[in-house]
């Protein structure tokens, strides 16, 4: 499936429990929230090119992997995320420490 990013990006939309997650996971990492800010910020220009496309989803999921950097308290981030349009849902998410 070919998709063209719209002029001014994808519209980025994630799931209640996605935005949950996030707001649980700060308190163990301080950093995340920008890091999730600039993580939905990069999607919305390069997620119909980001990631590896993942078809045992369903067509338009694919799944990305932010690297942090858990020594200046920013953990790595993996999410699913779907493709549609002018819209990029983010529907899944996971938080991980690299050094455990």
């Amino acid at each position: 499936m070919r998709i063209a990013r719209p002029p001014n990006g994808f519209r980025i939309i994630e799931k209640p429990t996605v935005t949950q997650l996030i707001e649980a996971e700060s308190v163990s990492w301080p950093r995340l929230k920008q890091h999730w800010i600039d993580i939905k910020e990069r999607l919305k220009f390069v997620a119909h090119k980001e990631g590896t496309e993942d078809r045992r989803l369903g067509p338009g999921h694919r799944i990305f992997k932010a690297a942090g950097y858990p020594d200046f308290g920013i953990p790595t981030v993996r999410l699913v995320y779907h493709v549609l349009g002018d819209q990029v849902t983010i529907v899944a998410a996971a938080v991980l420490d690299s050094r455990t």
